[in-house]
């Protein structure tokens, strides 16, 4: 069994914004999948189809709560073991390529802040 990863989230404003969005329930059950796959898989969740590498060390994990929770949230892992949430947004709000290129964007930006 491999070591757990150790998970940050490198705005918790922002975060806790995308998830005060949902209902109660929604919420909890968002907070324990993210933290839970990114805990147990970190970026080799991309293996088992839960995310997907974006290029440059960036990740989107995809969170599905069916019919109304379709979470994107963006990570990056340091120094081989911690995954830092960079951003998320909830697709099912706004579904449109502008705004998940947007999104993208933002999350390289803040990759970028890390790499300094």
């Amino acid at each position: 069994m491999h070591e757990k990863w150790h998970v940050e989230i490198l705005n918790e404003k922002a975060f806790e914004r995308v998830l005060n969005r949902l209902t109660a329930k929604n919420r909890q059950l968002a907070r324990l999948s993210i933290l839970k796959t990114l805990t147990e898989l970190g970026p080799d969740s991309v293996a088992v189809g839960r995310s997907k590498a974006l290029g440059a060390g960036l990740y989107e994990l995809k969170v599905a709560i069916p019919p109304e929770v379709l979470l994107r949230v963006f990570f990056t892992n340091v120094g081989g073991r911690v995954v830092v949430i960079l951003s998320a947004y909830d697709k099912k709000r706004n579904d449109s390529v502008r705004w998940q290129n947007h999104q993208i964007s933002i999350a390289r930006r803040l990759l970028k802040t890390l790499e300094r």
